[in-house]
């Protein structure tokens, strides 16, 4: 089981290459897949990625995704494998699709690192999340 954590703030170099965090750079040593997540891009290790495509499959089986909607989350996804510099390439077609220029935060979100462009990075800030501590406070965590 995963447990993805802290923030790392990186840049895209022309030709599309993300570096990923070093601390990081292990569990996506076999590859991994990339996934559009509406404001950010999700990249999960193969474990990982395997867990998600079973839950999507039993949403399908459900019919409580469709066929197409399923066909949508694959055709928005991608695989990658660094290099040996620990980069991964994002496809022009996906960088598009999630507005990515040359600067993005990664963060460690439990079972995949989310990649955001700067302005789309949820604010620690946020009244919300004082909000959500005290939720977890009363839930005993």
């Amino acid at each position: 089981m995963l447990n993805l954590m802290d923030s790392f703030e990186h840049s895209v170099d022309n030709k599309g290459r993300l570096v990923l965090p070093s601390v990081h750079r292990d569990l996506y040593r076999d590859g991994g897949v990339l996934s559009l997540r509406g404001d950010h891009l999700a990249l999960y290790d193969p474990a990982s990625w395997t867990v998600f495509m079973e839950r999507l499959r039993v949403l399908r089986d459900e019919q409580t995704l469709s066929r197409s909607e399923f066909n949508s989350i694959l055709g928005s996804s991608s695989e990658v494998t660094p290099d040996a510099q620990g980069r991964i390439g994002i496809s022009a077609r996906i960088r598009a699709a999630a507005r990515i220029e040359d600067k993005v935060v990664i963060l460690g979100v439990d079972d995949y690192l989310a990649v955001y462009r700067p302005d789309a990075v949820p604010s620690p800030e946020m009244p919300e999340l004082a909000d959500l501590m005290s939720k977890l406070d009363g839930l005993g965590l």
